[in-house]
């Protein structure tokens, strides 16, 4: 995906940031529309998990 740099980026800035917000940056700052399940699909062929860790 052309755009995995801009992702990566920004997951890794806010870990905790939601595939919803991740997608509404995409098309504000690119101008792409994706659905927020192919940003998932993306993201967990690249190791990142959206499991919430305990203290």
């Amino acid at each position: 995906m052309p755009h995995q740099a801009f992702l990566e980026e920004l997951v890794a800035q806010d870990p905790d940031t939601t595939l919803y917000e991740l997608r509404d940056a995409l098309a504000m700052a690119e101008g792409v529309k994706v659905h927020h399940s192919s940003i998932a699909a993306l993201l967990k062929r690249l190791g990142f998990s959206y499991e919430k860790n305990r203290w």
